[in-house]
């Protein structure tokens, strides 16, 4: 029974790390440092509630330091699809825009400049 419950733990702990059940941060998200590459922010609709309508997607970086500028690569990625686009680089204050469609749609970080705040939003 101890081993059972030991290899049950091991498991757990082997798999969890691959697991990508959901992003690391949602849409919206206002000012979030990025504390590296590889940071994820998705949407997700209400169970029930469909968007029937294109929309745009819209990033903003800004810097924490008045002395340097920020800038981010980030990919778009259509979720549950292979639906992918980017790298595009958004530079410190100039809002980058981009036309998506009625599904569920992720932002993922593929480089960022040091101390960069990031807002991604849906309109």
């Amino acid at each position: 029974m101890k081993k059972l419950v030991l290899i049950t733990i091991i498991a757990v702990f082997a798999i969890y790390p691959f697991s990508n059940a959901s992003a690391q941060f949602a849409i919206p998200t206002y000012d979030q440092l990025l504390s590296g590459t590889s940071v994820t922010f998705e949407e997700e609709h209400p169970p029930g509630v469909s968007i029937l309508e294109e929309r745009d997607i819209i990033i903003v970086t800004n810097d924490t330091h008045l002395s340097s500028t920020a800038s981010a690569k980030v990919l778009l990625y259509k979720k549950g699809s292979s639906a992918q686009y980017g790298p595009y680089t958004v530079i410190e204050d100039i809002p980058f825009e981009f036309n998506i469609d009625d599904d569920e749609w992720g932002v993922r970080i593929v480089e960022n400049s040091t101390d960069c705040e990031i807002s991604v939003w849906i309109e």
